[in-house]
């Protein structure tokens, strides 16, 4: 009787010290849970350089994020001369739709700016706080004020004081000013920004701001809410490797440089064919110019005008004297550089104004006046050294197609690759032909089986005029 009361007092005494642990896992387990989710949590993002769609879909991306997780906020920290319209249009619609409070912060030194379309993604937010020491405006770019058509000007900046007018409204943000700014194409100081009404605070950094806008009731889309970032722990979302490699390519100076470097690439593959070693890098680096071209205000025209400056520029450089394609062609190349970023007609007055920087484009310039110099002396020096030994014992001689002439390629000779052109019908590859002239150290050289023909028609002749003179 004693031993059964012994196991039962035993069996509860391990049914305590189960429950006990079985408490104790879901105490540390639910704790931290308890104390995260009372802690007020701020997503985060910062955008930079040229607004691209990308840059929308990541920023809304952040927004739902914050959303679905009901943080106390979200800051967007920004330092831009604008995007495209679409983007641009997205992002302000997504904030002001929002249902938790948007701050926009303009943070940085003396070159941060929010300009163009920038201004407008500010200007949205339920909290729009600027730098010290950077500025915000420039509603439209520079050269919409000089757009030849007076109607497409007119129309274009009402349609951008009606999107900036909406903003406005609904931030209760001084819609006068906003328009003397837009129209004016005028750049406010911080200063100057929260005198006149269009932001709401200046603060030196995020901490600073932070602690400014603490216990603040704003107007989201489900009802007021109130900004609790004492202590707020602030959660930065980081974006894709192919979006931050598209945030780089798209600063002006760089795409520019990229057109610029894969032109000249395949103006040396074209030079020295084959090997496809500045082939491949020319490609990718074209590609990403082009792609970095879509998302930024470039005017096509100035895009053909570099086009036939680098075809004028392959062309002067298998031409075997010089001639005046090459300045043509440098000059052509200086104009479109200088227009890249000046659209003929604008579309938008929301895109950024951009430019090459100046001494870009003298430093690309003579790097590839430099290269080119240097490819035609390579090419005139292998021309001389050719044929200059042979020159009076190469007509007549043989020759194999090594690069097929349709007129002009090239022959094989007594081991060197020599510039040809075909005097009759074009010559494939690996063909034989026979060098019937020298012009200019390039040789002109007839199908092998043409030049032949001759001597067999004339052949017969020869000998019939022969037999009838021994007959007579």
């Amino acid at each position: 009787m004693i031993s059964k009361v012994n196991q039962t007092g035993a069996c509860n005494q391990i049914r305590r010290l189960l429950c006990g642990a079985v408490l104790f896992v879901l105490f540390a387990t639910l704790a931290p849970t308890r104390v995260s989710a009372e802690t007020p949590r701020i997503y985060a993002i910062h955008v930079s350089g040229v607004i691209s769609s990308l840059t929308s879909s990541k920023v809304i991306e952040t927004l739902r994020t914050a959303e679905h997780n009901h943080a106390t906020a979200l800051l967007l920290v920004i330092d831009s001369p604008g995007g495209t319209e679409t983007a641009v249009q997205e992002i302000t619609r997504a904030f002001l739709s929002a249902t938790v409070p948007i701050i926009v912060y303009v943070n940085g030194d003396q070159k941060t700016e929010a300009l163009s379309g920038a201004l407008f993604i500010t200007l949205a937010g339920n909290i729009a706080a600027v730098a010290p020491a950077a500025k915000i405006g420039a509603g439209n770019p520079e050269s919409l004020r000089v757009n030849p058509s007076t109607g497409e000007q007119q129309q274009h900046l009402s349609q951008t004081l009606q999107f900036a007018t909406n903003i406005a409204a609904a931030r209760d943000r001084n819609v006068s000013t906003l328009t003397a700014v837009i129209t004016n194409n005028d750049e406010l100081t911080a200063d100057q920004a929260r005198a006149q009404g269009l932001i709401d605070t200046i603060a030196p950094n995020i901490e600073g701001l932070l602690s400014q806008v603490n216990g603040q009731q704003v107007q989201t889309l489900a009802g007021p809410a109130t900004i609790q970032s004492e202590n707020a722990r602030i959660v930065w979302q980081k974006s894709s490797w192919h979006a931050r490699i598209l945030q780089q390519i798209t600063d002006p100076n760089i795409a520019y440089l990229l057109f610029s470097l894969g032109a000249l690439l395949l103006i040396i593959e074209l030079f020295n064919p084959g090997r496809l070693i500045a082939g491949v890098p020319a490609i990718i680096c074209l590609a990403a110019a082009f792609v970095a071209f879509g998302n930024m205000p470039v005017s096509w025209l100035a895009v053909i005008l570099m086009v036939v400056a680098f075809l004028i520029l392959i062309r002067e450089l298998f031409t075997p004297k010089f001639t005046l394609l090459g300045p043509l062609g440098i000059i052509l190349y200086l104009v479109g550089s200088y227009t890249l970023y000046r659209p003929v007609r604008e579309t938008s007055a929301i895109v950024p104004a951009v430019r090459v920087t100046w001494w870009v484009i003298v430093a690309s310039t003579v790097v590839i006046c430099v290269a080119m110099v240097i490819m035609m002396r390579l090419s005139a020096r292998a021309r001389t050294q050719g044929l200059l030994p042979y020159t009076a014992a190469l007509v007549g001689t043989d020759a194999v197609v090594s690069q097929a002439l349709r007129p002009r390629g090239q022959v094989s000779l007594h081991g060197q690759e020599l510039p040809a052109i075909s005097d009759g019908p074009d010559v494939a590859e690996g063909e034989r032909v026979r060098i019937a002239s020298i012009h200019d150290n390039v040789l002109h050289v007839m199908p092998y089986e043409e030049e032949l023909q001759p001597m067999i028609e004339t052949g017969p002749l020869q000998m019939s005029d022969r037999g009838k003179s021994t007959g007579a």
